[in-house]
């Protein structure tokens, strides 16, 4: 037989031991790579830190992904059309929704307004009417204080006789509490009817006096007569009538005037006293 050459012992164990020599290589090679890092647990949290990354990579190209596909649905023409249907559908509502809430806001501003303004008319009427009592007040005040002018009586100044003038005597009082100003007797008539004036002997005053309160004023009035008109008057057959008005103001700048009509009787024989008597028409004061 032939002899078989002997294998080299250390080229057996050499290959014997080829696969421990290879992960006793990679055992230092984690040892240096972990000696490199430092610490097995940053390589353990490189490692994750790299998955994750990863991770987060896929989840973006998805979004990324569904957010095209969403967009290029969107932008088909029949999903469009519905949208802008949806929108103005919306649009519309909200519109609606607007106006009610603006017509109902007006007609509460309008019920505000109207209840303002009947808020301003009471107080306006109230202002009015307050106003209207203040001036009635003021009225009435002035209407106590102020010269009241009037005539006290109408007499013959002389008695009658033939062949001489008739004199009058017109007797005048200011019964207010504060003075007459500016008195003047304006026109004094002297007739023997009562109602026709063509015969009317006509005097007309100028003169301007002050009469103070409870003081009198007497004006002479004189009218001449024929001697049967004398004659007839005191027989009692022709009447005299003596009508006149007088002007003055008061304390607080009004005017007022004073009218007066008085008869001497034609009844009878004339009078002791001379003393006329009022006409039922012609005698006022303001």
């Amino acid at each position: 037989m032939a002899d078989v050459p002997a294998r080299d012992k250390t080229d057996s164990a050499d290959q014997g031991d080829a696969p421990s020599a290879i992960l006793a290589e990679r055992k230092e090679e984690e040892h240096v790579t972990i000696g490199n890092e430092g610490d097995p647990k940053s390589a353990s949290s490189s490692t994750n830190a790299t998955a994750n990354g990863r991770g987060v990579t896929r989840i973006l190209g998805c979004a990324k992904e569904r957010l095209r596909k969403t967009w290029d649905f969107a932008k088909a023409p029949e999903y469009t059309n519905i949208a802008i249907a949806l929108a103005t559908i919306v649009i519309a509502v909200a519109t609606v929704f607007t106006y009610t809430e603006i017509k109902s806001g007006s007609a509460q501003t309008d019920r505000i307004i109207a209840a303002d303004g009947r808020i301003a008319g009471a107080m306006e009427s109230a202002v009015g009417q307050a106003g209207k009592a203040l001036n009635a007040s003021i009225e009435a005040a002035r209407t106590d204080q102020r010269a009241w002018f009037g005539i006290k009586e109408i007499t013959l100044a002389n008695p009658l006789a033939v062949g001489k003038p008739v004199n009058i005597s017109i007797l005048g009082l200011n019964t207010g509490k504060t003075p007459a100003l500016e008195l003047s007797m304006e026109e004094i008539r002297i007739g023997p009817s009562e109602t026709a004036r063509d015969r009317d002997l006509v005097i007309k005053g100028i003169d301007r006096e002050v009469v103070a309160p409870n003081n009198t004023d007497l004006f002479y009035e004189t009218a001449t007569y024929s001697d049967e008109s004398v004659k007839g008057i005191m027989a009692g057959v022709i009447p005299i009538y003596v009508r006149g008005s007088l002007e003055y103001q008061d304390i607080f700048g009004a005017t007022h005037v004073t009218t007066f009509c008085a008869y001497y009787p034609a009844n009878g024989p004339p009078t002791a006293t001379g003393r006329f008597f009022n006409c039922k028409t012609g005698n006022s004061m303001n």
